[in-house]
């Protein structure tokens, strides 16, 4: 079995590979706080969301800022209470010191996303918003939250929520209320507070076309002690163990990934180096039919994490876990080095 390992949290900021390129951000400045309501309606707010005074501060107030270039969100601080209508909160989500995974789906000129996935206190919890426009204005036309429950499902907030014209950024502090929004979906009833909200989404409306995003990817902290796993697509820091052993591998795979992660650190490989060296040494082992990807996390054994930290600061690649997609097909991670994300599918039998 490998070493424990243990992961940093480190957040590795990448462009989306689809015909996404990281671009400069331009960030527009501050507006005025825009209203809450359809477009084209008189301002007003409604019950489900609170003036600034009714925002109560959780006593942490540790800020953020999520920003994919697409959309960005900032706030003094946010604070998720699921279960809201019922007596004693489970838990109250903040946030703080998360690093989220971030991404945007750019769609086009009147539809666009935020989306927020991090793990808190043993929860996974994440955020959406669904934005749009018209020729005059944006808006959220819908904002999502995880529940906190053991087996989270969304609570759902109607819109249209901070409506904004176009070019400029919703300010204010905001607080919305599940059990007041007609509309609103969910296995539990839940708030979301934000204190200090800035929202902004540049060069959104019609006839702008696609957009140019960027795309975080966190690294989780996951023990790979007893099982090898890396955060999978859709859902940061969720774990899922592939293999015959219960370090989550084929005896043959694990020694040859052992072998890998010690060579990838005793030299300083580029991407492709290491990529090329992680699949000889799978295929050798009898491993194939994987995906190869480079958005790993960045992790090692404890008497080592020091070590490996200062080869990813020198350019260097290390290995950095395993994981599958969700139809079973193993995958294997390198981490460091430059450049967007890649994925790579060697070929041949899926275990069975």
């Amino acid at each position: 079995m490998l070493a424990p390992i243990r992961v940093l949290a480190v957040g590795l900021v990448a462009a989306l590979s689809t015909g996404l390129l990281a671009v400069a951000l331009s960030l527009p400045s501050s507006s005025p706080a825009g209203v809450v309501g359809a477009p084209g309606t008189s301002s007003g707010v409604p019950a489900a969301v609170a003036s600034p005074a009714a925002v109560s501060s959780p006593g942490s107030e540790q800020p953020i800022d999520w920003d994919t270039g697409c959309v960005r969100l900032t706030a003094d601080w946010l604070r998720i209470v699921p279960d809201a209508g019922a007596d004693g909160p489970s838990h109250i989500f903040t946030a703080d010191g998360a690093l989220p995974s971030l991404t945007s789906d750019p769609g086009n000129g009147d539809y666009r996303t935020l989306e927020a996935t991090w793990l808190e206190d043993g929860s996974e919890m994440r955020v959406n918003l669904y934005l749009t426009a018209d020729e005059d204005n944006w808006w959220v036309r819908e904002l999502r939250t995880y529940d906190g429950q053991p087996t989270p499902d969304w609570i759902t907030f109607p819109g249209p929520l901070f409506e904004t014209p176009l070019g400029e950024t919703y300010a204010g502090d905001v607080e919305l209320d599940s059990a007041l929004l007609e509309g609103a979906q969910g296995n539990v009833p839940g708030t979301i507070e934000i204190r200090g909200m800035t929202l902004s989404a540049p060069d959104f409306g019609p006839g702008t076309g696609p957009a140019t995003c960027t795309q975080t990817t966190p690294v989780m902290n996951i023990d790979f002690g007893t099982a090898e796993a890396s955060p999978t697509t859709g859902a940061a820091g969720s774990a899922t163990t592939v293999g015959k052993t219960a370090d989550g591998m084929a005896p043959a795979v694990a020694s040859a990934v052992a072998a890998i992660s010690d060579e990838l650190l005793e030299g300083c490989y580029t991407r492709d180096e290491a990529v090329a060296r992680l699949s000889a040494a799978l295929i050798e082992a009898g491993e194939s039919g994987f995906f190869l990807r480079t958005d790993g996390p960045i992790g090692g054994p404890n008497d080592r994490i020091d070590e490996i930290m200062a080869h990813v600061d020198a350019g260097c690649v290390v290995y950095g876990g395993s994981g599958a997609t969700e139809d079973g097909t193993p995958v294997f991670y390198v981490g460091g080095g430059s450049g967007g994300p890649t994925s790579t599918f060697v070929p041949g039998a899926v275990w069975e």
